[in-house]
């Protein structure tokens, strides 16, 4: 799968899955754990002024984000990590 359908998988997955708080950005990148396997490293920032994401959302969401990747063959791990818009004012890309 190349990255950037990648991209648009987790993104509509991670939007469902953090309502209601608000996705205002999602960075993919290709990159390697430090055995040297391929993985995908996500940056899901959500929006400050919106409702806060629910801890038990975030916590579930690598799994539902891994088994969509899974079933659509991919077979890279998305390591998540997720951003409030104000954190991430002055954060390179």
């Amino acid at each position: 799968m190349e990255v950037n359908e990648a991209k648009a998988l987790i993104e509509r997955i991670l939007r469902d899955q953090i309502t209601p708080a608000r996705l205002t950005q999602v960075v993919v990148a290709e990159d390697f754990d430090s055995d040297g396997d391929p993985i995908l490293r996500v940056r899901a920032i959500y929006d400050s002024s919106a409702p806060m994401p629910e801890a038990e959302k975030l916590f579930s969401a690598t799994a539902v984000v891994r088994l969509s990747l899974i079933l659509d063959g991919e077979q890279r791990f998305p390591l998540l990590c997720f951003i409030s818009s104000d954190d991430a004012k002055g954060m390179a890309a």
